[in-house]
């Protein structure tokens, strides 16, 4: 079973393990007379997990070629192969003999690609167990107004995903021209350009060459925000919370298309905005859930990829009053 899986399930078996106890424990409010019965100056400090929900990843890839095509112009592009012994086959250069048994064969007109480098692009996806993090939260309400409470809060998250996937591209500096292509009766054929006999044929930019790639993306990413939280609370133990603020991501990157890397560690800021719903159990101990939207001012990228941060997301922690 996934590591973070596992993780997530031991968060909230200890969360309905430690709901139980403190309902049994303590009353089931901490609420006296209507108004929160916390102390202003006191600090809750939040455990818990959270879900993103990432964007699909802009996957990229790069490789040398630098190989030579052909096709046979009575074929079309759509036959274009390697250039090699390969494109020797059946009566593809019909031979005739003369009268002296000497074995000569007819040329073919053809075109040659040349093709240096090929760019690819695709994209990947993170999975479930991979979008959950483990969330750490302190916050701290310095004015109260009968239910109305002001404060600071502060989260931090810790994300680690990886994905691949195959990438289509085309080579983006290819040339081709017209050529006769010359053959002696074993080994790779030879070809005289075209152009060399016949300036109208000069050779032309092409994209007929197409392949196939594998992109791999890695990202550790360490998020942390500061906000003001405003909260209203009731006389049945529930609060409702609204939090903004600024926030700032370190992504740590590692990426790769065949046998070439690209590295690279990007730090972004962005703003947030939350909203959420919090139960006290007693004067000690409660739980929460937040819904939160971030926005990140920059896509985080390397060579190979790149990655919009903006998202949803949502956190369940246990709170605790100290």
């Amino acid at each position: 079973m996934n590591k973070k899986l596992m993780t997530f399930l031991a968060v909230i078996g200890t969360l309905i393990c430690l709901s139980i106890n403190a309902q049994q424990a303590a009353p089931a409010t901490a609420q006296v007379g209507g108004t929160s019965s916390v102390a202003i100056g006191a600090w809750k400090l939040g455990l818990g997990m959270s879900y993103r929900n990432f964007h699909t990843v802009e996957l990229k890839g790069k490789s040398v070629v630098n190989d030579t095509y052909m096709f046979f112009a009575d074929e079309g592009p759509s036959k274009i192969q390697k250039f090699d012994e390969n494109i020797v086959s059946g009566n593809r250069f019909p031979k005739w003999t003369d009268p002296y048994g000497n074995v000569y064969y007819r040329p073919e007109r053809a075109y040659i690609v040349e093709a240096g480098t090929y760019l690819y692009n695709g994209s990947g996806d993170f999975g479930f167990q991979e979008s959950l993090a483990p969330v750490l939260s302190l916050e701290f309400d310095f004015y109260q107004d009968e239910n109305l409470t002001l404060g600071a809060i502060s989260n931090f998250q810790f994300f680690s995903l990886d994905t691949a996937g195959r990438t289509k591209g085309r080579s983006v500096d290819e040339t081709t021209h017209w050529a006769l292509l010359q053959y002696n009766g074993s080994g790779v054929p030879t070809y005289v350009d075209g152009y060399q006999q016949n300036p109208e044929y000069s050779s032309y930019n092409s994209s007929y060459l197409m392949g196939t790639g594998k992109t791999k993306f890695d990202l550790d990413m360490y998020v942390i925000d500061f906000g003001l939280q405003l909260g209203y609370t009731f006389s049945n133990g529930f609060d409702l919370t609204l939090a903004a603020g600024p926030s700032i991501t370190l992504a740590d990157m590692e990426s790769s298309s065949g046998r070439i890397r690209d590295n690279d560690i990007d730090i972004t800021f962005g703003a947030y905005i939350a909203g959420g719903v919090n139960f006290w159990f007693n004067e000690k101990f409660g739980i929460g859930f937040d819904v939160r939207y971030d926005e990140v001012f920059e896509h985080v990228d390397t060579h190979y990829a790149n990655l919009n941060l903006d998202s949803w997301s949502a956190m369940l922690k246990f709170l605790i009053i100290f």
